[in-house]
């Protein structure tokens, strides 16, 4: 026994020998993270999807460092920003979060940006590269159309098909506006090491988050004598604002934080027993709209401990006066439509007769939609009342979800009406523009006679050639307040202290007349006040990523990162219409990743004929379950 044992012991340190390297590559290639950008390369302003794969456990924790030059437009469900990361927590596995990122246009050509995913045990890193210019370009010739536009790649890094929309007003031309917002009074403080020093009380206003990305700190100094006091920090915000606060110790312990006032209220408040010392204030954006032009106001407040219970304060009652004839245009989807060349009267920044609201101090924007036209200039001014002060910022039909057009806050130094001037590319033919107008600061009482005019007006330029000349106008604004539903008022702004600038006079358009008309072709000119208007309706970018396995691998009931199936084609279509928006071929990982742009309330169908598997997703929630095969046959046999 003991010589078979011996000569049989070379043949079994073989056979040991290569399980064990069986079992370390087995180990080493089923990866439980991974993190890809679905280009290798993105242009100022262009959607690029980041997918996070994690085969872990359910409910762990994965954190996302991404750089700052990168800005996040829409991220996955089960995620949330706190302070300079991105957490996640999975609720599936392998879980799969989507992110929608852009450059930020001040980003030199060349940056490297990188994402960096942990997880307990493992980690992964991506680049992306910035070329600097926009995806799209000033020679784009598209037209408005109802069909959703589409963007469907794989992400191996493979050339992305540039993402055609029904929006060219984004693409860059020389007739658009060259103001630019601008950075606040407080500015530079995006670094806990140069936070603005505050005294307590004081009062901020016009503040910001640009550029893209911007944090703002804060140091608020409390006095001994302050001491045991209770110190009070809250913000108000222009519409499209989210803030959150952070309160920390000199040494970065902290002491207090506040998302949301409620569930409807993106305010946010934080009150506490003040020690003397410093306190570092730290106050973020995390809405997923544009920031540009929009602005918010921080109070810092210190009050003395109630003695005695505080008593029931006296219903409000309704204001005796009726609010403007525009009353209830406080939100995107109510906004009134007003004629070009007409003045509009008698404006208030009123809010609603709503019991829980205090009619005597509450502010609420105003929102006003026009019809514009490809290739033409326009105007907007207020002309406003003692007391009042408005902020203006013209939208194109994607609203706050794209860049403004244009914004102003003070038309000059010593007024505090708004001017802005703005055109619209020829591309884009007929179409809706957005007008947000708000109230800077509080406007006290009676708020229902302190009333502003606004009118809109066609500008044409005083030579037929499209020199430089310069227009009186501001360089940037904002529209102040807050949907009625927050108890807040509305603040906004930007310093207006900024120099006019001259802006490129529109060409003129030229008219060519055939010599002889068409045989047999009868034209007839319809006036633009009979002309069709399409309805612009507020659509979303929607980002989708999709995972097929086979579970022959490792047979745990679970798609690791090594058991991706490719070359299997996914279709995404419209369940109301049945129209196909988006098909992609998953890669080596068994990855497919796309992005559609619909209406925020359409529901998704995302199939794949191959495995006959088909789920349904919402819009507002695009998460996918990854799909996986388990099939006795060898599924290579089964594939088209």
């Amino acid at each position: 026994m003991t010589r078979t044992l011996v000569r049989r012991w070379p043949t079994m340190s073989m056979l040991l020998i290569v399980w064990l390297v069986l079992l370390t590559t087995t180990a080493r290639a089923s990866t439980p993270l991974a993190v890809a950008f679905n280009v290798s390369e993105a242009g100022h302003g262009e959607a690029v999807t980041l997918t996070i794969t994690a085969a872990v456990p359910l409910a762990t924790l994965i954190t996302l460092d991404l750089d700052l030059s990168l800005t996040v437009t829409a991220s996955a469900s089960d995620c949330r920003r706190v302070a300079a990361q991105w957490q996640c927590r999975t609720s599936d596995s392998p879980w799969i979060g989507v992110f929608a990122v852009a450059f930020d246009p001040a980003t030199p050509a060349g940056t490297v940006a990188t994402a960096h995913v942990t997880a307990p045990n493992a980690s992964a890193t991506a680049q992306l590269v910035a070329v600097g210019i926009p995806a799209a370009t000033a020679t784009a010739t598209t037209t408005a159309t109802s069909q959703p536009s589409v963007t469907a790649t794989s992400p191996s890094g493979a050339t992305e098909t540039p993402w055609l929309t029904a929006t060219p007003w984004l693409t860059p031309t020389p007739i658009l506006p060259s103001a630019e917002p601008v950075p606040d009074s407080a500015e530079p403080n995006n670094e806990a090491g140069r936070a603005t020093p505050l005294g307590v009380p004081i009062t901020l206003d016009k503040l910001s988050f640009w550029p893209l990305g911007d944090v703002d700190y804060f140091a608020v100094q409390v006095k001994p004598s302050q001491a045991g006091l209770t110190l009070t920090i809250n913000t108000y915000l222009t519409v499209g604002l989210d803030t959150q606060l952070r309160l920390l110790t000199r040494d970065g312990a902290e002491v207090a934080s506040n998302d949301d006032v409620g569930p409807t209220d993106p305010r946010s408040s934080l009150a506490i027993r003040a020690e003397a010392g410093t306190y570092l204030l730290e106050v973020r954006n995390v809405a997923p709209t544009h920031p540009a032009f929009k602005t918010y106001r921080l109070e810092v407040a210190l009050m003395m401990a109630p003695t005695a219970a505080p008593t029931t304060p006296p219903e409000a009652s309704p204001a005796a006066a009726p609010w403007d004839s525009y009353h209830g245009n406080y939100q995107w989807d109510t906004a009134a439509l007003i004629p070009i060349g007409d003045t509009v009267e008698g404006l208030t920044f009123g809010c609603p007769d709503y019991t829980y609201l205090d009619l005597d101090s509450c502010t609420v924007p105003d929102f006003f939609t026009i019809s514009v036209k490809g290739g033409l200039c326009y105007s907007a001014n207020t002309t406003v009342a003692a007391g009042v002060d408005t902020n203006l910022i013209v939208y194109g039909p994607d609203r706050d979800m794209a860049a403004p057009w244009a914004g102003n806050d003070d038309a000059a130094p010593d007024e505090a009406g708004s001017t802005v001037l703005f055109c619209v590319p020829e591309a884009a033919g007929v179409l809706d523009a957005y007008l947000l107008i708000g109230q800077v600061g509080r406007l006290a009482p009676p708020l229902n006679e302190r009333s502003y005019t606004l009118r809109v007006d066609r500008w044409l330029p005083t030579t037929a050639t499209p020199t430089a000349t310069a227009i009186p106008m501001g360089t940037g604004g904002t529209a102040g307040g807050s949907v009625p539903s927050n108890g807040g008022d509305g603040m906004g702004g930007v310093p207006s202290g900024s120099n006019p600038q001259p802006q490129p006079a529109a060409p003129q358009p030229t008219m060519s007349e055939r010599d002889t008309p068409l045989a047999g072709i009868q034209i007839e000119e319809i006036p633009i006040a009979q002309a069709a208007q399409p309805t612009a309706q507020p659509t979303i970018l929607v980002p989708l990523s999709v995972v097929v396995c086979y579970d022959g691998v490792h047979a745990n009931k679970s798609c690791d990162i090594d058991e991706g199936v490719a070359g299997v084609t996914v279709y995404v279509t419209d369940e109301q219409s049945g129209t196909i928006l988006a098909q992609a071929v998953t890669d080596p990982s068994g990855r497919a990743a796309m992005s559609v742009r619909v209406h925020d309330t359409a529901m998704l169908i995302v199939s794949m004929p191959s495995f006959d598997a088909t789920q349904r997703v919402s819009a507002r929630m695009p998460q996918v379950k990854p799909i996986m095969v388990s099939t006795v046959t060898p599924l290579p046999a089964l594939l088209p």
